[in-house]
Order: structure tokens, then sequence, then C-alpha cells
């Protein structure tokens, strides 16, 4: 049941701290912007895209179920 409207800059902020975490967070996170992708602006859509490819790079991406979970929102 949905309760509260949420503001994109409150999801951009669970993004950020989803990201780069070994928790639930992630896969529910990775979840979210996926079935949400298109509500998104191109600008959103291309910062977290970099966000992502720049936590693989620098390997602050979490474990490797992590990291598959990131990769799909990059095959938006």
């Amino acid at each position: 049941m949905k309760i509260f409207h949420v503001d994109k800059e409150i999801i951009m902020y669970a993004f950020k701290y989803a990201l780069g975490r070994s928790t639930y967070a992630t896969g529910t996170m990775s979840e979210f912007l996926m079935k949400n992708w298109d509500k998104f602006s191109r600008f959103e859509k291309d910062q977290i895209q970099h966000e992502i490819r720049e936590a693989i790079n620098e390997g602050n991406i979490g474990m490797e179920v992590d990291k598959q979970s990131w990769i799909r929102v990059l095959g938006k």
C-alpha cells in the first residue's frame, strides 16, 4: 500500500545510500529504479548510470550479487 508521495530528491538520496553497500537496500533500490526508469529525466538517468559505472570502476559496488543488480540498471 502506498501512503506517501516521495520527491525525486529523496529517491536520489536513497540511491546514493544503497550504491556500494552490501545490504538488501541494493536490491530494493535497483528494482525501484528499473520499475520507474521512465519517470526520471535524461539528466537523472545519466547521473545514476554515471555513478554506478564510477562505483564499479573504483571497486566500491558491494558484493557480486549487488554488482549484478546495478549492472541491470545500466542496461536500461
